[in-house]
């Protein structure tokens, strides 16, 4: 349910990277057919908390492309869990986000998504 982008061997630079400001905050999942995650929260300095699509990991930290490229890198745990980044693309419409799994998805509308509303 989820794109793995790459195995990275360490974490991404956010100061060359970009960040589409409109994530920051909380959001809310609303489409209750999926449970996968109840909330995401974008943090102005690149961390995203509640992003536990793929288990494990001790820090998230999210950067974006062209305002509808997500990109999440999980750093793992050592030895047998390395570090991943993982994929996602989204549409943001007011105060609702839509994650999709890949680029086609989203260019189709797909509903296999995860719809969030942002929190006030």
């Amino acid at each position: 349910m989820f794109s793995l982008a790459s195995c990275e061997e360490k974490e991404p630079d956010l100061t060359k990277k970009e960040m589409d400001t409109r994530l920051l905050g909380t959001w809310k999942q609303i489409n209750s057919n999926i449970s996968e995650n109840k909330k995401l929260i974008f943090m102005s300095n690149g961390d995203i908390i509640g992003y536990d699509f793929p288990p494990g990991g001790k820090k998230r930290v999210f950067y974006t492309e062209n305002n509808c490229h997500l990109f999440v890198f999980v750093k793992g745990l050592g030895i047998k869990l390395s570090n991943w980044t993982y994929e996602h693309y989204y549409k943001i419409d007011g105060n609702k986000l839509t994650l999709w799994y890949s680029l086609y998805g989203m260019n189709s509308n797909s509903s296999d998504c995860l719809i969030y509303q942002k929190e006030k």
